[in-house]
């Protein structure tokens, strides 16, 4: 048997500020890379690139087992149990 939808919406609910906190951190290590180094975008680009693949990637390994686990029992019909 799956876990309660309330279960699986409290592991879901961080995924945004993880997608936000990828991303943002890219850019902000980029734009600190490029200061220092005088360059104009390249690392901020470059650190956008890997914010949001690590995003991406992250979100992939957080959700996947939760798929696994829960794929059988269809869509949660208000129920509990």
């Amino acid at each position: 048997m799956g876990m309660p939808w309330w279960v699986l919406a409290f592991r879901l609910s961080g995924l945004g500020f993880y997608i936000a906190l990828c991303t943002v951190g890219g850019i902000v290590g980029g734009v600190l890379v490029d200061r220092a180094l005088g360059t104009k975008v390249i690392f901020l680009l470059v650190g956008l690139i890997l914010g949001c693949a690590s995003a991406f990637y992250g979100t992939y390994k957080m959700v996947s087992p939760l798929l696994i686990s829960n794929g059988s029992d269809g869509p949660p019909s208000g129920r509990d149990g």
